[in-house]
């Protein structure tokens, strides 16, 4: 069938070839359930990265920001081929597009398969949540050809890993050689029995049970913090917590998902497909089914007869559906209180029974056990029902109760539904949302066709629907993703993720397993950041301003995530103290700067802040920075400014400011003044304070600084010793590495700021060893260098730059026997110093 270019969104423009212009018009904005951001993270040369994806929130490292678990098959390992890979891409602010042949450059970590050639781990992840209930989300990967389930537990630090050497940081499920594929899917499930641990579910497909052939069993496994290995064949006691039979002959149940509380038991509850189900007879070809299992059911359980610990969902007897190839939990999309479900039904067109474009049905939780049916076609009108009365064909059902809706494929091959996810609520109608994958969609552009590219539909929760087409899916109920390139298979994995950047939106995951970058079956994981992305504000702009005068105003926009959304929109408001700044209301944002220039005409102390406006795709964000704009200082008045910031660390008050005024408005002298302000209490416990910091890299403790700011003021201690006393303290020493060698390299670099030569290393190790470290200290804090160093340090502090040679050899030697004191007292009571204040403080 030809189908027409259809528009498509904003993502489907980064990622396809040759998009027409007009493309974009159907995309929704962020605020509106559009994309912010697409990623893209290409996997090595034949890895078939994006064939597995793991669904759901999943922070392995406690970070704060949720990670992506994506699985690689077909990856190789030199000499071995396809032993397959899964990599752990950790969410950040700043996450961006990469490549996977570096994981570190990424932003990610690898875990290796084992030394098997073909053995295809990764081909299934998923995140199990916190299995071993340490903090930590824990991660599990399928082996299925060696029948065996890894689980690796999360860490602060996790790091990458090879699968056969994995020691202390997990452990296995394990079948035995005659199983039937364990690990084929795996899923969590929720914590099952309420014991504070996450458990999950691990799919042995071609199991025979029950005197029936391959019809597959689940095994639900129980969280636990143990490092060895839970043999399938032989558990103990607690470790299987159930299992579930295939219903029929090769069902082959097999996929899986969470869903939460379906029946409003206040008990998780979990989802399992089987797409080869023959529920109508053999007769009528793979329709499909999926089973939902109560939460706190036990024992061995009969899909063929579930009773009240659960209900099926038949696919439609028309055939070929593979309803449950895919399975997800959506949320509750109805607003009655229970979790509803999505499972997919991928279809496939036969000539015998006609075309089927795949899709998915929308199922409703309940508290009944009754079966639900599913017919997109029925003459009721009701695609997804139960009925009251027993019946053989759904289609003689005389009262079906809805329960749901069908989601009809755009185009037949498409496949779409082979892979489903709940994508929460993107476009903030309080109502869940999906996404369905098409992985066989045939991209058509005005350049061309691009065959297999693949899509993804994002479709709108809508509690009243019965079918929705996603041929022409209007613009108010959705839109599509598109692939790049032909062959891709774009959506053959699609998965809703936690917050990955950390905007406080779910983000969501398309594989496109076989995309060719350039490579054949490299692989491509496409992350797209839903919601509005985060922003930053910087403001550049003066601490002080003075009334009447210019001052130029400047605040640089920036958006960590991603490079692809431009900051070329949006304005910037700048505030003082609370009102508008004169013409700095509405400041455009160009390449990332917001720029004014004002004149205040009152003095105002407080914060100026500056509030980025936000756009469609950008979040607003602000910042703010202190301001004080004042009267014109008089040369007193700077001064005064000036030397309170330079010896106490602060401005002086108002009434500090006027009253030092006035004194040398009358005729006190700044030398004076300066002396009070450099022998006052406060200034000692400054003093200190900077020692501490710079010693022992933290503020004193109350009693340690009331105790040397007493030895000062009394004069039995000069600030020289007891900088001398903390270098020598034990504290410094063990900080400093706690060997003599150690000590005296780190008293180098703090007092002289250079690494020691090796004959000076050798003669204060030894002067150490026979007079003590207060002693070498003292004697390095006097040495002549020393001296240099406070005196140049001084010079630049107070007038900004560094001494005159004859200034600093007099200086050098006077220190000696006056202390830094006197210097810093003559220097504040130059007339250099009287400019600069002026400046500093005009």
């Amino acid at each position: 069938m030809k189908r027409a270019p259809w528009k498509t969104a904003a993502l489907g423009l980064a990622l396809a070839i040759g998009m027409a212009g007009e493309a974009a018009a159907a995309t929704p904005p962020p605020t509106q359930g559009g994309v912010g951001e697409v990623l893209r993270y290409v996997g090595d040369p034949s890895s078939a990265t994006g064939a597995a994806l793991a669904s759901g929130p999943c922070d392995v490292n406690d970070d704060g920001y949720d990670d992506v678990v994506v699985g690689a098959w077909f990856w190789d390992k030199a000499p071995n081929n396809n032993i397959g890979a899964t990599y752990v891409v950790f969410g950040g602010p700043d996450v961006s597009s990469a490549s996977l042949a570096d994981p570190a450059s990424a932003g990610a970590v690898r875990i290796d398969g084992p030394a098997d050639p073909s053995a295809f781990t990764g081909f299934s992840v998923a995140c199990a949540g916190d299995v071993d209930g340490d903090g930590f989300d824990d991660i599990a990967i399928s082996h299925y050809t060696d029948q065996r389930t890894y689980v690796v537990f999360g860490d602060a630090e996790f790091s990458g890993a090879t699968l056969d050497a994995l020691g202390d940081r997990g452990f296995s499920v394990v079948g035995g050689p005659d199983s039937g594929n364990v690990g084929y899917s795996i899923a969590p499930v929720g914590d099952i029995d309420d014991d504070g641990l996450a458990d999950f579910a691990v799919a042995e497909v071609a199991a025979d049970t029950r005197d029936r052939s391959n019809n597959g069993r689940v095994w639900v496994i129980a969280g636990r913090d143990d490092i060895s290995d839970v043999d399938l064949l032989a558990p103990q006691p607690g470790e299987v917590l159930l299992t579930v039979d295939g219903a029929l002959d090769q069902e082959r149940l097999g996929s899986i998902a969470s869903v939460g509380d379906v029946n409003g038991d206040d008990v998780d509850d979990f989802l399992m497909g089987s797409y080869t189900s023959t529920p109508w007879g053999a007769e009528v070809s793979v329709p499909g089914a999926a089973y939902v299992v109560f939460g706190g059911t036990t024992g061995e359980v009969d899909a063929a007869a579930l009773g009240d610990d659960g209900f099926a969902i038949l696919g439609p007897t028309r055939q070929r559906d593979r309803l449950g190839i895919s399975v997800a939990g959506i949320g509750d999309l109805n607003d009655d209180g229970l979790a509803d479900l999505l499972v997919g039904a991928d279809g496939v067109t036969n000539a015998a029974t006609g075309p089927r474009n795949g899709g998915a049905a929308v199922v409703f939780g309940s508290e009944s056990t009754d079966t639900v049916f599913t017919d997109p076609t029925a003459a009721s009108g009701q695609s997804v029902f139960t009925c009251a009365e027993e019946v053989a064909d759904p289609g003689t059902c005389t009262a079906p109760a809805r329960r749901g809706y069908w989601i009809d494929g755009e185009v037949e091959r498409d496949s779409a539904g082979y892979s489903v996810a709940g994508i929460g609520d993107v476009d903030g109608d309080e109502i869940p949302d999906l996404a369905l994958g098409a992985y066989g969609y045939d991209l058509v552009t005005e350049e061309g066709t691009a065959s297999g590219a693949g899509a993804t539909y994002v479709v709108f929760g809508d509690p009243s629907a019965t079918v929705v087409s996603l041929a022409g899916l209007p613009e108010a109920d959705g839109y599509r993703i598109d692939g790049t390139a032909a062959g891709d298979r774009f959506g053959r994995q699609v998965a809703q993720l936690g917050d990955v950047d950390g905007n406080g939106a779910t983000d969501l995951a398309v594989g496109a397993d076989l995309a060719a970058r350039p490579d054949g079956q490299q692989g491509e994981l496409t992350l797209a950041l839903m919601g509005q992305l985060t922003t930053s504000v910087a403001i550049a702009a003066p601490t002080r301003a003075i009334t009447g005068g210019e001052v130029v105003l400047s605040a640089a926009v920036a958006k960590p995530a991603g490079d692809q959304t431009a900051l070329a929109t949006g304005t910037v408001a700048f505030v003082h103290a609370g009102a508008t700044v004169p013409g700095c209301d509405v400041v455009p944002v160009i390449d990332g700067v917001a720029t004014c220039t004002t004149t205040f005409t009152d003095p105002a102390s407080g914060d100026l802040v500056a509030t980025y406006s936000g756009t469609d795709a950008l979040a607003s964000s602000s910042a703010a920075a202190a301001l004080e704009v004042a009267l014109p200082s008089t040369a007193d008045q700077a001064w005064t400014k000036a030397a309170y910031e330079d010896f106490l660390d602060r401005a002086p008050t108002t009434a500090e400011l006027d009253a030092t005024a006035a004194r040398l408005g009358l005729g006190t002298s700044r030398r004076v003044v300066a002396d009070e302000l450099a022998s006052s209490e406060e200034w000692i416990a400054v003093s200190i304070r900077r020692f501490y910091q710079d010693t022992l890299d933290r503020d004193p403790d109350t009693s340690g600084l009331a105790y040397w700011v007493g030895q000062v003021r009394s004069g039995r201690r000069t600030l020289e010793s007891v900088a001398a006393q903390l270098y020598s303290s034990s504290e410094y020493y063990r900080n400093a590495g706690g060997t003599d060698e150690a000590w005296v390299t780190d008293l180098y670099r703090k007092v002289l700021h250079r690494a020691p030569d090796a004959g000076g290393l050798q003669y204060w190790i030894g002067q150490v060893a026979s007079r003590g470290r207060a002693s070498v200290a003292s004697r390095i804090y006097a040495s002549p260098e020393s001296r240099r160093d406070r005196v140049t340090a001084l010079y630049e502090a107070l007038l900004g730059r560094g001494p005159d040679p004859s200034g600093l050899a007099y200086w050098s030697e006077r220190v000696a026997t006056t202390g830094d004191l006197e210097l810093a007292v003559r220097l504040v009571d130059s007339g250099e110093y009287i400019r600069r204040a002026g400046i500093r403080f005009p």
